[in-house]
């Protein structure tokens, strides 16, 4: 039967009753091509029927002729496969007899590599090697036969395999038997010490070492100055914090986090989320002031490189962030910093309670006097987003601030009722005879020559809402007002109904006026909105550095000449 044929069987095999179809696949077990035999025997796995496939199995794996042919060297994926189905057999879904004589094989093939003088047929994690190690070891231990922990004790203890390899074993052996290893410390301190090879980790092989008692947090702090155990180093490390009393291994929890941080800090790339993760954990434990110290100067270490990214300007911010929870505000430049953090930095070098920021913006007319907060005086270090948090709080608190959701998925904006919400926030009470909005979102094709090309390749049709126009008209005090507003694809045109607001209380001889906080790097799915005296407002956020969005900027030229009627 060609290739092709036996594909074909094997599809038919797949769409029909299964088991009708074994006579016609077990032949194929000894097909000559093994894409063929790989296929049927992966088939026999998934209903749990030998007829033969586990002999197949043992007959590629163990028997010297075969594996040394030129088509099962140690670059073919066959053993590879092989291996994987093994361990599925294995699974305790699968029948006993399946599972047993599964495991068997597996073992059979451990001991005959151990044994094997032939470096390409040495067990290893690498994918190109003969075997799948990880593959024969999870079988043996899914089904424990006769001499699987005298197996496991052997790879643990050959100085020949790869630490990796050696560590798995180790942790196998313990889950097994329950003993740990004599050898475990050097196993240990070589693993951690292996800096070089094609090797896969991943945090919960660490953490499971952890789990399993057989590393220490000495040797977890040692083992994350090695680039390739950091990540999973640091995942380990907030594992055993989670529990174990932190009191009794905050010190050196600190020092591995603390090298950690120093390895990612050499190594930094324009994804910052590991280097984030083991800055949030230092927060979270007991330091000395000389632990905050070398915080500070990895963290600076950090900067430095970022400054190297002037293509990607945001992880210098987000560095900057992450020494301000360290107070290193110190030395860094506020206006090349997020806006917020530098606040929270320019109210620490400037000693601004929040006493007197209360004064100022009732002052302005930010905070009703009528509802005044009682504040902590100074602003809380324990969270990165605390000066952003605690002044939206004031400023809702206070009567005279809103926050707002701008991006509607379902298109669905409501310019009315945005504008409803700012005269809420009005001095003096305001009630509207009504506010109206009409109009609706028109979706159209773009032409083909605005079309992406990769939109144009596969006849995709890219959607635009350009030219949509919706009309709002409030009345008040028996008098109407209309304004235009243009929303863009989700995004509701909150400029247009701040500018409209702001000149609807001109018109009405009223001096407060709408004010949108933050700045445009934040986007626009949201906004924090506040109605104040814009003078003395004004000179309130240059004394507090509360950052503003640029309204003047952000105004739609076009639309000027409608937006008032």
């Amino acid at each position: 039967m060609v290739y092709a044929e036996a594909n074909e069987a094997i599809e038919g095999f797949c769409r029909r009753e299964r088991c009708a179809y074994l006579p016609v696949l077990t032949p194929l077990l000894w097909h000559e091509h093994p894409q063929v035999f790989r296929s049927v025997i992966g088939h026999f796995v998934e209903i749990d029927c030998d007829d033969g496939a586990l002999d197949v199995i043992a007959q590629h794996l163990l028997e010297p002729g075969i594996r040394n042919a030129k088509d099962f060297g140690f670059q073919s994926p066959t053993a590879h496969d092989l291996c994987e189905y093994l361990d599925q057999w294995a699974n305790p879904a699968k029948a006993e007899l399946h599972r047993r004589r599964a495991a068997q094989i597996a073992r059979q093939a451990i001991v005959e590599s151990l044994d094997s003088d032939n470096p390409a047929e040495r067990l290893a994690i690498v994918r190109n090697s003969w075997l799948s190690a990880g593959a024969l070891i999870r079988a043996i231990c899914q089904f424990p036969v006769d001499g699987a922990a005298g197996v496991l004790e052997r790879v643990a203890l050959n100085s020949n395999l790869e630490p990796r390899l050696r560590a798995e074993a180790l942790l196998r052996y313990k889950a097994l038997t329950g003993i740990t290893l004599a050898a475990r410390k050097q196993l240990i301190s070589e693993f951690f010490a292996l800096d070089s090879g094609p090797v896969e980790i991943t945090g919960n092989f660490i953490g499971s070492l952890v789990a399993h008692d057989l590393v220490t947090m000495e040797e977890l702090a040692h083992g994350a100055a090695n680039p390739k155990w950091t990540g999973g180093v640091v995942e380990a490390i907030s594992q055993w914090l989670s529990r174990d009393k932190i009191e009794n291994v905050a010190t050196v929890a600190v020092r591995g986090l603390r090298v950690a941080l120093a390895t990612l800090s050499q190594k930094l790339s324009s994804d910052t989320e590991e280097i984030r993760y083991v800055v949030e954990c230092l927060r979270a434990l007991p330091r000395t002031p000389d632990d905050d110290a070398g915080i500070r100067q990895s963290l600076q270490s950090a900067l430095a490189s970022a400054g190297h990214m002037a293509d990607r300007p945001w992880v210098a911010k987000e560095v900057m962030t992450m020494l301000l929870a360290f107070n290193g505000g110190a030395a860094l430049d506020l206006d090349t910093m997020n806006p917020w953090d530098a606040m929270q930095e320019h109210w620490r070098r400037e000693n601004i309670y929040w006493q007197s920021a209360l004064q100022l913006l009732v002052e302005a007319g930010a905070i009703s006097p009528e509802r005044r907060l009682v504040l902590p005086q100074r602003i809380s270090e324990t969270t990165m987003a605390d000066i952003h948090d605690q002044l939206e709080s004031v400023l809702r608190s206070g009567g005279r601030g809103c926050h707002k959701w701008l991006n509607s998925t379902s298109y669905e904006h409501r310019h009315d009722e945005l504008f409803s919400s700012f005269v809420s926030l009005a001095h003096q009470p305001m009630v509207l005879d009504s506010v109206v909005q009409s109009g609706g979102m028109e979706i159209s094709i773009t032409a083909d020559d605005a079309q992406p090309r990769e939109a144009k390749d596969y006849g995709i049709p890219v959607l635009s809402t350009e030219g949509t126009r919706m009309q709002v008209v409030a009345s008040f005090q028996g008098k109407s007002f209309k304004f235009y507003a243009h929303p863009n694809g989700t995004y509701t045109d909150a400029w247009a109904v701040l500018h409209a607001f702001n000149q609807f209380m001109a018109q009405l001889g009223r001096s407060e006026r709408a004010f949108w906080l933050g700045s445009e790097q934040e986007g626009e799915d949201e906004g924090l909105f506040v109605c104040a005296l814009p003078d003395k407002f004004l000179a309130a956020c240059e004394k507090l550095r509360i950052p503003l969005r640029d309204s003047n900027a952000a105004r739609r030229k076009p639309f000027d000449d409608e937006q008032t009627n």
